[in-house]
């Protein structure tokens, strides 16, 4: 095992347990919150911000985000960039999926949360009603994923590529997976 890969936002999920032990990968999970019972003893299971890693500098090959980047708050999304551009290895590839897009720069919020400043200020904030606990989940538009992220890659020395699923309806009513974000070392 000498690529390393990471999960983010991943500490309750199955996913990196059985990369590692099915395929033999050097794979670890991170996320901010407590890590799950299942797998609290497994060091390769972290609590960690994914902007300020204690990978060391062009140590991970590839890593993840399944369902996670739009929960990252404030100016993290912007700094998430920066520590990927310091760990990834030459030619090594994070994966955002999915990658959320709206028609203008927004964000949803449950009631609790709703109005209380946890959204980015220039977004046009919603309430969420069909489930409780999202302090804030942003959803870009092309202005925003172009001035905040796109040019993050761009200026951290990295390439990008968004790709479009086409073809979700193949795949069943429960795919809400549009845009993927490839980024590349």
């Amino acid at each position: 095992m000498s690529d390393v890969y990471v999960d983010v936002a991943a500490a309750n999920s199955p996913w990196v347990y059985e990369v590692k032990n099915r395929k033999r990968i050097d794979a670890y999970a991170i996320d901010l919150g407590e890590v799950g019972e299942a797998y609290q003893s497994l060091p390769y299971y972290r609590i960690e911000n994914a902007t300020a890693t204690s990978f060391p500098d062009a140590s991970v090959k590839g890593a993840s985000l399944h369902c996670a980047y739009e929960m990252f708050s404030g100016n993290d999304d912007v700094k998430f960039v920066s520590e990927i551009a310091r760990i990834l290895s030459p030619g090594g590839k994070v994966v955002i999926l999915p990658l959320y897009m709206h028609t203008h720069f927004c964000a949803y919020s449950t009631p609790e949360y709703f109005g209380k400043g946890h959204s980015d200020p220039v977004a046009k904030e919603y309430v969420r009603l069909d489930c409780m606990g999202v302090t804030s989940s942003r959803k870009y538009d092309a202005a925003a994923l172009k001035s905040r992220v796109l040019y993050a890659i761009i200026s951290n020395g990295m390439s990008y590529r968004i790709l479009v699923l086409r073809n979700k309806s193949d795949f069943g009513d429960g795919i809400y997976c549009h845009f993927i974000l490839e980024i590349t070392r």
